[in-house]
């Protein structure tokens, strides 16, 4: 690892950690294979010896990466949501306490969520923050919130279009449009923007990515998206 300059107490925690002995048993099996005759048990001394060592490092390893200075302190459970995406059907959504919004000021014991939500964390600035009962929620905090991800077994169609130029839907609040009650637009994106959760004061924009919901029939497909009107 010398030659990616890595700094010393890199290179110390990896070798602590690197000398496990995997390599060992697989040559270990591979003598054994070959019908060569050993005058010891070849296998199982390589095999005691790596559990051996695996042991001691184990236990060396906290020792150590507290010694030579390798834990982040800022490095909490709180930092590793995506890894439960991955593992479990658990998702995560976020949102933002905006200004004049009665949740400024309230506490999250005082939220009442009403579904199979948690509040999972809160983000103010540059700090995390545990939500607690007790905590009251501030103007620009970003909560986020934990739950149940949803696998759609109906197998519903979901419908992606671009609004393109000089379409009825371009400059137009969502409000305002005349969407069939089948359909309904559950998330927009903009270019160079993340994305948008839309409600009826949600201004779309030409080149927006609409992703509607429908559940009418298959033929009707080919009717979604914005009216052109020419």
């Amino acid at each position: 690892m010398l030659p990616f300059r890595l700094k010393g107490n890199q290179l110390k925690m990896i070798s602590l950690a690197g000398i496990r002995g995997a390599a060992a048993i697989a040559f270990a099996i591979m003598a054994v294979n070959s019908n060569t005759a050993f005058a010891v048990d070849v296998y199982h001394i390589v095999f005691g010896i790596c559990v051996l060592s695996s042991l001691i490092q184990g236990s060396l390893m906290p020792v150590g990466a507290r010694r030579w200075d390798m834990l982040d302190p800022s490095d909490t459970v709180l930092k590793t949501f995506n890894y439960y995406l991955d593992k479990a059907n658990l998702g995560f959504l976020e949102t933002k306490i905006r200004a004049g919004t009665k949740h400024v000021g309230t506490k999250v014991k005082d939220l009442n969520l009403e579904f199979d939500f948690i509040v999972a964390k809160i983000e103010r600035g540059d700090k995390t923050i545990v939500p607690h009962g007790e905590v009251i929620m501030e103007e620009g905090d970003t909560i986020v919130l934990g739950g149940e991800t949803h696998f759609d077994k109906s197998g519903q169609d979901l419908i992606e279009f671009t609004i393109p130029e000089h379409h009825e839907w371009a400059g137009a609040y969502i409000k305002d449009l005349n969407i069939p009650d089948d359909r309904l637009i559950i998330i927009v994106q903009r270019k160079g923007s993340d994305l948008i959760v839309p409600d009826g004061e949600t201004l779309l924009l030409a080149n927006d990515k609409v992703v509607l919901i429908h559940l009418g029939d298959d033929d009707e497909l080919v009717e979604i998206g914005p009216p052109d009107r020419g």
